[in-house]
């Protein structure tokens, strides 16, 4: 079963008798952010409204050691992916693989197998609920597309021209013009459109 992991608030909560209780925090993150005051943070960067939302909606004392200094590290992102994992692990969930830019793939237990509904509830339970987990991958994947957090539209007009898809002069007004009317939407199966839209900044 394949699943998206994009979701950045809390998901469906599930019953006292199936909500899994919160795991401890992870060590790495511990020992890498244990000077950081948690509860007296400011943060000024190009993401810092982001952090900032995604801080004050953690639930998990690993969750906002991660995000206190500003910046999200493979170790980090390690860890919490761990406890996740294991989250879903103690709910039965067998094959779990996560690739990088967020999608899922896991066998649920059997007595929900069938139900779609109940096997999202539960993976977002793990993701938002007893872990961070879905809020920082996320706001992760968006740093690393744009890094100096420009306009989506903007990087996106400039990396649609580079790889050739639009011709020079082509604005981000353009873009969300194109957007708007359905321009692309026959450009999902383009490798170069997919190449922008998934990573604007770097597309060469």
């Amino acid at each position: 079963m394949l699943l998206a992991l994009t979701c950045l608030s809390a998901c469906s909560v599930l019953s006292d008798e199936t909500a899994p209780t919160t795991l401890p925090t992870t060590s790495i993150v511990s020992a890498e952010a244990k000077v950081v005051d948690p509860e007296n943070v400011a943060f000024s960067g190009p993401w810092a409204e982001e952090f900032d939302r995604v801080y004050r909606e953690s639930r998990t004392t690993a969750g906002r050691l991660a995000l206190a200094d500003e910046k999200i590290s493979e170790a980090e992102l390690i860890e919490l992916k761990a406890t996740y994992v294991e989250c879903l692990e103690n709910l039965g969930f067998t094959n779990i693989q996560i690739d990088q830019n967020g999608a899922m793939s896991v066998d649920p237990p059997l007595e929900i197998v069938r139900d779609p509904d109940a096997v999202k509830a539960l993976v977002s339970q793990c993701g938002s609920q007893s872990t961070d987990w879905d809020a920082i991958d996320a706001l992760h994947y968006q740093i690393q597309g744009n890094p100096d957090h420009i306009d989506f539209a903007v990087i996106m007009a400039q990396c649609l021209v580079r790889v050739g898809l639009k011709p020079e002069g082509y604005t981000a007004d353009d873009y969300k013009a194109d957007f708007s009317s359905g321009v692309f939407d026959d450009y999902y199966d383009n490798t170069k459109f997919v190449s922008c839209n998934d990573d604007p900044a770097h597309t060469v």
